[in-house]
């Protein structure tokens, strides 16, 4: 402790560098002739920033079975947010994964392999990037069925009522649930 009236000179310091990482902060310029000083170790820690990437959408496309999502890189536009002045990102992202094949509109998806620079200077690992949603559409695929004629005799059962796909494809196993009914 100070005796009354006394008080140090100076300030602390840390060991120098701005990228992520831990830096021991040290005695710096603090002193008082008058005293012994000692420092009780202690760490300066510079953590990620966050940057938010958002505005990237997938191209709509038909229902193929699949959780393939496709993005024009020709009409990507992300946008960055919480970017330190100065420094400036780029990327490229080709494709993104829905969670599942199934048809809809603004269908969530994951990001595929991606690829971001910072401008020259800059370290990119200071950065933890976050994707915002990316969505896309999955319409339905179109296919038509042909019900086929059938007759009966006044007085029986009816036959069963039977179809065929005539245009278009079902894909992998997908098949029809329920009956044709009359």
């Amino acid at each position: 402790r100070l005796l009354p009236g006394d008080s140090l000179e100076g300030a602390l310091s840390r060991e120098e560098g701005e990228n992520v990482g831990t830096y021991a902060i040290t005695l710096g310029t603090l002193d008082n002739p008058n005293y012994a000083i000692s420092l009780v170790p202690a760490n300066f820690l510079i953590e990620k920033r966050e940057i938010t990437i958002s505005g990237i959408t997938a191209e709509t496309r038909e229902y193929d079975g699949t959780t393939n999502a496709t993005i024009d890189i020709n009409t990507l536009d992300p946008v960055f947010s919480n970017v330190p002045a100065g420094e400036s990102f780029y990327m490229s992202v080709y494709s993104a994964t829905y969670a599942d094949p199934d048809a809809g509109e603004n269908k969530s998806a994951t990001p595929g392999p991606h690829y971001i620079w910072v401008t020259d200077g800059y370290d990119i690992n200071n950065y933890e990037f976050v994707f915002a949603p990316i969505t896309g559409t999955v319409t339905p695929r179109p296919i038509t069925i042909t019900a086929n004629n059938v007759s009966k005799t006044y007085g029986e059962a009816d036959p069963n009522l039977i179809y065929g796909v005539t245009e278009g494809q079902m894909v992998y196993s997908d098949s029809f649930t329920g009956e044709p009914s009359r």
